[in-house]
């Protein structure tokens, strides 16, 4: 057992990181873009796995033990598990941490306050749903919220793929059925070559292979999560910054997921050929006067074109919606994520394309996601 729970040392980030004005902005996460609340923090965030795989939360207890609007709490299990890696934070859940580590990580607090700089920042890379990821300037942090949207779509594309292998036998596609319902083979992705071999045994298969792009990929976290999780998925990101696509293709190789994934630099609306079965996206959405009233560690870091929606920050939808509309397949679904103020108009945009819409809220309550459904 090392010398400090990891309970001990997330509570003294806590204590240091508000006596040192690091939470400056408090409950103002979730509006400042700084840091913003999701549906799987008490899943992918702030939650480890034990030996025995029983789903622990840093303090030993279930995930809704601590009120969701505890927002330092919270940002200090993210800024731990940052420090630490996905890793190391997963065995320090049983382990703990030992005194060079717990040391480290005060040392890493007292920098980003001093500098104003998100850890990730400082680090090189980003915890995100189950990996760590390279970010640079030319990419936007990843934020917890976004993970929800993940969930959304991993829940849906789990169901498409329960829909296409029902009335198939276990005979018939044995290999790709068993690397989909086995979730301990997902760190072995499914190949293209592996893929054409078991197509060779059965030609139906190839109706089975699932399609997801990610309009405005940046470094590449929404799409590579989602081809992990879906190993008979492959998918397209988009983006108008060549130094994000560079960072989303070493980020896709790391994975182990690069030979599914292909990374185009270029617009929505000239980049995207063919339907998809799953559209997802993170657009800009700041309204472009609010840019200049963000936390320092966003507006000084992220790259402004990441985060610029336009004059109301509805700019991105207004563009990516039709394109949505053109490219997503029968009993398809697209997924975006929209700011807490901009349901009715992300709605009302929408509406023109879409009859089944849905608007789901994060953890705290905000309204944080758009759902558009297309029937048969």
């Amino acid at each position: 057992m090392g010398a400090y729970s990891l309970f001990k040392l997330i509570k003294d980030v806590e204590d240091l990181a508000s006596s040192s004005g690091l939470f400056s902005c408090g409950c103002g996460f979730a509006e400042c873009h700084c840091f913003r609340g999701n549906q799987s923090l008490g899943l992918r965030t702030d939650i480890g796995e034990c030996g025995r795989g029983e789903r622990v939360n840093a303090e030993g207890a279930k995930p809704e033990a601590r009120g969701a609007n505890d927002y330092c709490f919270i940002f200090s299990r993210a800024f731990v598990r940052d420090a630490l890696g996905d890793f190391s934070f997963r065995r320090a859940v049983c382990f703990g941490v030992d005194r060079p580590q717990a040391d480290h990580v005060l040392a890493l607090v007292r920098i980003c306050s001093c500098h104003r700089i998100s850890l990730a920042r400082l680090l090189g890379r980003k915890c995100f749903w189950d990996r760590d990821f390279l970010i640079t300037k030319d990419t936007l942090e990843p934020r917890p919220e976004t993970e929800g949207l993940v969930e959304k779509a991993a829940k849906f594309l789990r169901e498409k793929n329960s829909k296409i292998y029902k009335n198939q036998t276990r005979s018939e596609n044995n290999y790709l059925e068993q690397c989909i319902t086995c979730r301990h083979d997902v760190s072995k992705p499914v190949s293209q070559n592996q893929q054409k071999t078991a197509q060779k045994a059965n030609p139906n298969i190839t109706s089975s292979v699932i399609r997801v792009a990610d309009c405005g990929t940046g470094c590449g976290c929404i799409l590579i999560s989602l081809l992990s999780e879906i190993p008979n998925a492959n998918g397209i990101g988009i983006d108008i910054s060549s130094g994000a696509i560079s960072t989303a293709v070493k980020n896709a190789s790391d994975a182990g997921v690069s030979d599914r994934a292909e990374f185009v630099f270029g617009s929505w609306e000239n980049s995207l050929v063919g339907e998809f079965d799953c559209i997802v996206s993170n657009p800009p959405y700041i309204k472009r006067n609010s840019i200049s009233g963000l936390d320092d560690n966003v507006r000084l870091w992220d790259p402004s074109i990441a985060l610029d929606g336009g004059d109301d920050g509805l700019e991105s939808y207004r563009r990516l919606i039709p394109v949505i509309a053109r490219h997503l397949k029968n009993e398809g679904a697209a997924f975006l994520e929209i700011a807490h103020d901009q349901a009715d108009h992300v709605f009302s945009i929408a509406s023109k394309f879409f009859e089944n819409i849905c608007i789901d809220k994060d953890v705290f309550g905000n309204d944080r996601y758009l759902s558009l459904y297309r029937e048969k």
